[in-house]
């Protein structure tokens, strides 16, 4: 029928200027033709949608394609806004006059207005589509207009089709979601159910999804309900569908295969149910969080309609004949690719089947007519350039810049073109190409402002404002955010941001940055307004929630912000800002249940919070019996705010003021306390005083502030005593036994806190006394002197011959909780071969064939520049060649300079000297004092302190490293660059060690014993050199038949033992986190003959304990880089735990050894050099040393390749001690010892050492 009226209209269109023809004047010339409106209309309309979204080659429309003068009017009449079309569709003329007939019909028509009104709603949709997602407010007054016209027609008119009427749903409900609102796009979905007589629901059923599964497990599936039964028959031959690209997979089938049980109740859908489908699968987006969970149930949707399309699949049986077309098809298919894109295993599917869905649409198979255009508006069929542009997305997340900039230069998709030029580091070149098209004639208001983004030039926005007849919000939006961030200018910025709104207010993100710059230009009124408005267009938006309870707050309205607050919960139940914020305000205005629910939610949040200010204003309403909003009395919550309370103290232990305001809490029950609350609040006041005489951070004794709270702790702590008199026993009444006992009980506890009152207060008036006689300020010591003469008077209150039998003395060592751990066997390593021969020696034949691949050549070219390898290729090439022709005289320095050649360099591996070094992580901060910290040797050699300042030797927090490191004089014994150990430092390097292999096994590495004398050919397998002046290793005399050295690294003994052994890991045992990786470690002494003059004296030494790591992986990258993000996680937490701030650096080439793949160091922050120092080195080593000392590894199919290697450091002993030293310094030259170290400390009968005197005396030489 339409093919039969195509030349008709092609004539029409050919003999009249449609331009310049009213509508009415038109559709006279229509119906003289015998032409109905509607028709022509329709022939409008799928001439453009073939043009643009389905694809095919059509004759007919080669000649209507030359209509250039209709399409330049239409690309002014369709802007919106100040918004223009897209310029790359075809037959934007054709659209738009499609678009204006039919809205012209609707108002002129009487018979077939619905059909007029659907038609129109079509236009509308499309119109939109051209825009883009710029949702533009005339577009959505005429869609609120046409719905009421159809809804009036629906009540009227029984006759409708019933693909119409769905349709009608769909559109209104596609359109209402992208206005903005939903409860609307709820009502349509809603009555497309009724109307199909249709019900969905997830439901599971038993089934398969990858190919070693052996048992079914439960799977997420569709379940299909009529009220109804469709009719429905199966068309006579097999529909044209997309192209089904298979997942080719080894692990995942290609679909997941139910269970014949499951299977039996698969319904088969008709199209109409199939778009109902798809549009529950888009609101099912919208109405839970954008996680994997929510996505997993999207594609259950989507394979619900792949199902229907697609039944014959290799992994399961036929169900029945495919039942689809081609719009559905060709959506779901792009939905599904744009979820599974973030999936590893289905990644690569989801992009061949983003690019096999580009190319069908220019193939002539099937053709355009069998490509169910009639069916076209069931689904959300993306258009050919919105597959590209998500194709090149997808490119661009892969790092694929180049290829991703080729389409968008295709389709001026300016702001992606921009941010590939920018990645590629050639951000000129998008200028460039952005004034090529303005200077060919594309004035557009579009392409100034991308010119305006990639200069940062605010005046090419202010032409876009003129070009576009001061009607573009886009460029006053641009410009509104350059007075905002850039110039500070509030005014200007809300004066743009207001033009821009004026002329589309349905911008969300643009009303937010409104909102905020409202805030900072201090006008709250506008600020609230503009929060509001976000919110009413996207009620989701949880953080414009907050801001407008924010505004109203400095606005003085409290509850109101309150209820804006739960509101922004509702939609992000676990951001704990709007938590705290909650509780803040509630507590504030008095609604004192709200802030004890919100207390709790932040401890679910975050376990350590706490606020002792907020806890301080429950614990005073809960005791003051303060009347709340809720019309109650907070007395009322005292169970609850006891038990927030509870909850709090057992996981943030170390503050005082939650536990003074905790006993309190306690004190002020009514009428009286009982005596067991009583002797819980002394309890807890016991333990605030101890929380702040043992804080942290800090000397209390040096802070005014804190001197002041210890005292009045004291002070309210003998207060509470005082009145103990006044507690209500917990028996019935005095006659009673139970009382008797209680009051027994009682008394024993008075007591027994009185002496513990009297030994806190002798020990507070001590350390008072210690500090007033420090310092020299006479103000300072008369405030001290005050405190103890208040500390005097409660010792003289307190009740006589109390504590006079116990003895007055105060034990610092804490009580230390050791963490408990799951210990496991390390992998279980067997040895296939027993490799007790001598080593086999470097063979070069595996890589003389590569001294002739070219690639090889230039790649290895690369290698040795970037790492400034002296090597001379040309020189062995040259050899190779003489080597080849027969010349075998050079085979040795052939061979000696093939084992020169450096490992290949991990892509992450910057290139460069040592600057080009890249920080990856950063770890705490650096030491913050008001005095200069001293290094390592300082604190351990200077003057030791004298009087009562020095710190209980016994004590596990602190201690003095003076004298017990020795680096000076002591030449004479042992030699430069050396040092001694003794006393707490021998005790703290016993102890890192034992800590790091504690911790060590616990991650399932082996402990190996190592030598410390290693053959030559050994070390230099591993990548050390031994001869020339770079090289380290001490070597020792040689014997007849082999020279040995001193091992420079645990790693080198570790390679050794592994040589000549063929290695497999027990299923059993396997650490599924380690891709079967095998862990082994050894503590040794390294030996190293670098030590430059001019670096600290411990921080680089001849000789250390170290303990080492060293892994073995199949010869996999993954895998290998699996272990070695393992080896440098376990670094970093132990570093961290022992409280050190560093920086993780990945290494460039000119760091890497001859051995190394890939490097990254880790440097602590050195308080006393003010530098960072390297404490430790992770490498990745692939097959280099496992190809030279023959380690293999033996696969699961019984194949035996070279294993891969890497190494890293544990734990360096000296530089970790000075590290640690340097860090945890107090200004008197004490040592906090971290407290991950105190359990170990404490097992090993702490740091105190025998009384034995040993007497020196030097020889004089």
């Amino acid at each position: 029928m339409q093919e039969d009226l195509l030349p008709k209209i092609w004539a029409i269109l050919s003999e009249i200027d449609v331009t310049k023809t009213s509508d009415d004047d038109l559709c006279n010339f229509l119906l003289e033709r015998s032409i109905s409106v509607l028709a022509f209309l329709d022939v409008l309309l799928n001439c453009f949608i073939r043009a643009n979204f389905l694809g095919g080659h059509s004759d007919q429309e080669e000649d209507i394609a030359n209509l250039k003068k209709l399409d330049s009017e239409a690309l002014i009449c369709l802007v919106c806004e100040g918004e223009t079309p897209f310029k790359k569709a075809k037959h934007l003329g054709l659209f738009w006059l499609c678009k204006r007939l039919s809205l012209r019909m609707c108002e002129v028509s009487r018979h077939l207005l619905f059909p007029y009104l659907l038609t129109a709603l079509k236009c509308i949709y499309l119109h939109q589509y051209l825009l883009g997602q710029e949702r533009s407010a005339q577009l959505d007054a005429e869609f609120q207009h046409l719905l009421e016209l159809a809804e009036s027609e629906i009540t009227v008119v029984d006759s409708i089709p019933s693909e119409d009427l769905t349709t009608f749903y769909l559109l209104a409900s596609y359109l209402s979601v992208f206005y903005y609102r939903y409860n609307m796009a709820d009502e349509y979905s809603t009555r497309c159910s009724k109307h199909l007589h249709l019900s969905l629901q997830f439901s599971g059923g038993l089934a398969k999804c990858t190919r070693f599964q052996s048992t079914n497990v439960s799977q997420l599936w569709i379940k299909v309900d009529r009220s109804v039964e469709s009719e429905y028959t199966f068309p006579d031959r097999a529909p044209a569908l997309p192209k089904l690209v298979s997942l080719d997979d080894d692990t995942l089938l290609n679909t997941v295969v139910f269970c014949e049980d499951v299977k039996n109740q698969f319904r088969v859908l008709t199209l109409e149910e199939q778009s109902l489908v798809l549009l529950l699968c888009d609101l099912h987006r919208l109405a839970y969080p954008n996680d994997e969970i929510t996505n997993e149930q999207r594609l259950v949707y989507l394979n619900t309609i792949l199902q229907q399309a697609y039944p014959d699949s290799k992994d399961a049986t036929v169900a029945h004949a495919p039942f689809s077309c081609w719009p559905l098809a060709t959506e779901a298919l792009f939905r599904r690719s744009l979820l599974e894109h973030t999936s590893v295993r289905r990644s690569e599917r989801a992009l061949s089947q983003l690019e096999e869905l580009v190319n069908q649409f220019d193939r002539t198979d099937p053709p355009v007519a069998d490509r169910a255009i009639e069916h076209f508006f069931l689904a959300r069929m993306p258009s050919v350039w919105v597959l590209q542009a998500e194709q090149a997305r997808l490119l661009k997340k892969m790092g694929c810049f180049k290829s991703a900039l080729d389409i968008f230069l295709r389709w001026n998709q300016w702001s992606d073109i921009i941010d590939c030029y920018t990645h590629l580091n050639k951000r000129e070149k998008a200028e460039e190409v952005i004034r090529e098209q303005l200077a060919a004639g594309d004035q557009s208001p579009e392409l100034y402002c991308a010119l305006g983004d990639v200069t940062n030039n605010r005046e090419h926005y202010l032409t876009a404002w003129e070009v576009s007849d001061r009607r573009s919000a886009r460029a006053m939006r641009s410009l509104a955010v350059v007075f905002m961030y850039v110039d500070k200018d509030y005014e200007k910025a809300m004066e743009c941001f207001e033009k821009s709104l004026s002329i589309n207010n349905l911008q969300v993100a643009l009303w937010f940055t409104y909102g905020c710059c409202c805030l900072q230009a201090r006008n709250y009124p506008k600020a609230e307004t503009a929060f509001r408005r976000c919110v009413q267009l996207d009620p989701e938006n949880f953080e414009a929630w907050n801001n407008c309870a924010s505004a109203a707050v400095l606005r003085g309205k409290k509850d109101v912000a309150l209820q804006l607050l739960k509101e922004a919960c509702k939609h992000n139940f676990e951001n704990w800002r709007i938590w705290e914020n909650i509780s803040i305000i509630s507590a504030d205005v008095g609604a004192f249940g709200d802030t004890i629910q919100a207390c709790h939610r932040l401890l679910d949040l975050r376990e350590k919070y706490s606020d002792a200010e907020i806890l301080g204003v429950l614990s005073k309403a809960v005791v003051d019996d303060v009347p709340s909003t809720s019309g109650t009395s907070a007395g009322s919550l005292r169970q609850k705010v006891l038990e927030l309370f509870g909850r709090v103290t057992s996981v943030t232990s170390t503050n005082a003021e939650i536990w003074k305001e905790y006993a309190l809490l306690l004190l002020g029950e009514k009428p009286s306390p009982k005596t067991t609350t009583f002797q819980k609040a002394v309890k807890n006041l016991q333990t605030a005083h101890r929380c702040r005489v043992q804080p942290k951070e800090g000397s209390w004794q040096q802070s005014p502030d804190k001197r002041l709270e210890v005292v009045q702790g004291l002070q309210l702590w003998a207060k509470t005593l005082f009145e103990a008199d006044s507690i209500t026993p917990n028996g019935d009444g005095p006659s009673d036994s139970s009382a008797d006992l209680d009051h027994v009980g009682q008394s024993t506890f008075i007591k027994s806190s009185f002496a513990s009152l009297r030994l806190s207060l002798i020990s507070v008036k001590g350390a008072l006394k210690i500090t007033e006689d420090s310092t020299l300020d006479e103000k300072v010591q008369g405030e001290i002197q005050n405190l103890r003469n208040e500390v005097q008077q409660l010792l003289e209150r307190l009740p006589s011959g109390v504590g006079s039998t116990m003895e007055c003395s105060i034990n610092f060592l804490c009580r230390l909780g050791v963490r408990r751990w799951s210990y496991y066997s390390p992998p279980f390593v067997r040895s296939l071969t027993s490799g007790r021969g001598a080593l086999r020696p470097f063979q070069p034949p595996f890589i003389l064939g590569q001294l002739t691949d070219q690639a090889f050549v230039e790649q290895m070219r690369a290698n040795l520049a970037a790492r400034n390898s002296r090597l001379d290729m040309d020189h062995l090439l040259n050899l190779h060649k003489r080597y080849s022709s027969g010349e075998n005289s050079v085979y040795t320095e052939l061979v000696n300079l093939i084992s020169q050649l450096p490992n290949s360099t991990h892509p992450l591996t910057p290139v460069g000297d040592p600057s080009k070094a890249k920080q990856i992580y950063l770890h705490g901060s650096k030491l913050a004092v008001d005095w200069k910290p001293k290094d390592a040797v300082t604190l351990s050699t200077a003057m030791v302190p004298t009087g009562p300042s020095l710190s209980n030797p016994d004590s596990l927090d602190v201690f003095h490293p003076t004298p017990h490191l020795r680096v000076r004089n002591a030449t004479m014994a042992t030699g430069l660059r050396t040092y001694y150990f003794s006393g707490p430092l021998a005790k703290i390097e016993d102890a890192l060690t034992e800590l790091t292999l504690e911790r060590l096994t616990q991650a399932g590495f082996a402990l190996i014993s190592v030598p410390d004398i290693l053959p030559e050919p050994v070390i230099e397998a591993c990548g050390f050199p031994t001869k020339g002046s770079r090289s380290q290793v001490y070597k020792l005399c040689s014997s007849e038949d082999m020279t040995y050295c001193l091992s420079g690294t645990a790693e080198m003994g570790l390679a050794s033992f592994c040589a000549g052994r063929t290695f497999t890991v027990e299923e059993q045992l396997t650490d599924p986190n380690t891709s079967s990786a095998v862990g082994l470690c050894a503590v040794s002494r390294c030996f190293r003959q670098e030590a430059p003059h001019q670096e600290a004296p411990l921080y680089r030494v001849h000789q250390f304990t170290k303990v080492e790591m060293f892994g073995l992986t199949p010869p996999d990258m993954s895998a290998s880089d699996a272990f070695f993000n393992k080896i440098l996680k376990f670094q970093i937490c132990l570093f961290a735990d022992l409280g050190l701030h560093f920086r993780v650096l990945e290494m460039p080439t000119s760091e890497l050894g001859n051995s190394a793949h890939r490097k990254v160091d880790i440097e602590a922050w050195m308080p006393g050099e003010n530098v960072y120092g390297e404490i430790s080195s992770t490498s990745s080593c692939l097959d280099y040393q496992s190809k030279r000392l023959n380690i293999r590894w033996t696969s699961s199919t019984g194949e035996q390749q070279n294993a891969y290697t890497l190494n890293g450091t544990a734990c360096a002993m000296p530089r970790m001690i000075k590290a640690l030293l340097e860090t945890h310094q107090n200004k008197d030259g004490s040592v906090n010892i971290p407290e991950v170290l105190r359990p170990v400390l404490a097992r090993q009968g702490g740091l105190a050492q025998p009384n034995i005197r040993i007497k020196l005396k030097l020889a004089s030489y």
